[in-house]
């Protein structure tokens, strides 16, 4: 069974283009249940928070349970081997830049976790 759990805090309008939070949520939420899958018994979890913080900035935090090693690159990215792979990773700091924003990613102990901060434009 893989544990998912969300928390969200939120008002009707978002600080950012709908689209562009499909696209965030749609990459991070997909890499971590396909990472959770791997997992066996009651270490498959995902964990998803969104929030804000006034005046109006969006807070992402996500973490999950991998299986393996994982290396970041000088970019804080994770290195991978796999072709077509880490794409979505690389378009998801895409977005939080225009935003003004920062994404940063930690591993430590089989956990991997997201961490976003994303701006209103003015």
């Amino acid at each position: 069974m893989l544990w998912l759990s969300w928390s969200f805090d939120l008002t009707d309008k978002l600080p950012i283009d709908e689209a562009d939070m499909c696209a965030v949520m749609g990459n991070l939420v997909e890499n971590a249940i396909q990472a959770a899958e791997q997992l066996e018994g009651d270490n498959r979890l995902v964990n998803v928070r969104i929030g804000l913080l006034p005046p109006k900035t969006l807070v992402i935090s996500i973490y999950n349970a991998y299986k393996g090693r994982l290396i970041l690159d000088k970019n804080g990215l994770p290195v991978t081997e796999k072709k077509n792979h880490g794409i979505g990773l690389r378009s998801v700091r895409n977005i939080v830049e225009r935003y003004g924003g920062t994404m940063e990613i930690e591993t430590h102990n089989g956990i991997f976790n997201v961490s976003i901060l994303m701006y209103a434009p003015d």
